[in-house]
């Protein structure tokens, strides 16, 4: 770590709003709205104290792409982000539009679809199911499973 660096930690840390951001970070990710929710503060001033906690190198940031319409990185851009071979996101980008996740907007890019959240509400249902019956094959008992689940939503 140079002295650049180290300095942007401190100064990240110097500031107790963002040392509690950091403890509300710290069990599990949140977005900057969840956030806002533990603070009286504008949704401005939370991002600002986002952005200098990732400065800082303290909190990582991603980008969520869930709006309808919105246009998302290129195929290029996404295997230089994820360190991979860039057929491998073209592919991943044919499975998304055969799913009507995204869809091609020609020479402009990718976009995300117009019914991506009830695409979203499909494969939440698809996979609490699926935690389900895995969750019952093991033995355990709908209170079981029901105490498991409220556990893990409380942290």
């Amino acid at each position: 770590m140079n002295e650049k660096e180290l300095t942007s930690s401190f100064k990240a840390l110097s500031c107790e709003t963002r040392r509690k951001i950091i403890y509300l970070l710290k069990s599990k990710c949140l977005c900057a709205g969840d956030i806002a929710k533990h603070f009286e503060l504008t949704g401005a001033t939370i991002s600002h104290h986002l952005k200098v906690l990732v400065e800082g190198n303290l909190i990582t940031s991603k980008k969520v792409y869930t709006k309808a319409n919105q246009l998302i990185p290129s195929i290029r851009r996404y295997a230089q982000i994820y360190n991979v071979n860039p057929n491998t996101v073209s592919r991943a980008f044919r499975l998304l539009e055969a799913d009507s996740i995204i869809y091609p907007y020609r020479t402009r890019g990718y976009y995300v679809s117009e019914n991506i959240q009830k695409k979203k509400e499909e494969y939440g249902r698809k996979c609490a199911k699926h935690l389900l019956n895995v969750l019952q094959r093991l033995g355990y008992s709908d209170v079981e499973i029901e105490n498991m689940i409220e556990e893990v939503i409380k942290r």
